[in-house]
């Protein structure tokens, strides 16, 4: 389970910071994040995503119920539309993951 009181909330982009808060207010980790802005530091990053998004490591048999529990979780008083959550696993043992993202500025 994460510390919220040792995370350095700061070092995140400033548009997915309240999105990273509410997702370890739950007491789920996050391994990657990014608010789909590709200036600044990111400019000529090859693996920065032009959209919000949010990586949260979950293993084979509770990835379903991790990504119910983000789904649910109240998007628009943290600030943000709904966002979409998949649940993802690798077969063969590999990884399993939930990812939540919103679409790149613009879209609907």
């Amino acid at each position: 389970m994460p510390n919220p009181a040792a995370f350095d909330y700061d070092a995140l982009d400033a548009g997915i910071r309240a999105a990273v808060r509410l997702i370890h207010g739950v007491g789920l980790p996050t391994a990657d994040s990014g608010d789909g802005t590709l200036t600044g530091d990111k400019e000529g990053m090859e693996c920065a995503l032009d959209f919000a998004h949010v990586v949260i490591p979950s293993d084979r048999a509770s990835v379903l119920d991790t990504a119910d529990r983000v789904a649910g979780l109240d998007w628009v008083a943290a600030g943000y539309n709904p966002p979409t959550v998949e649940a993802r696993y690798t077969g063969g043992g590999g990884s399993a993951e939930v990812i939540v993202h919103w679409p790149p500025a613009g879209e609907v």
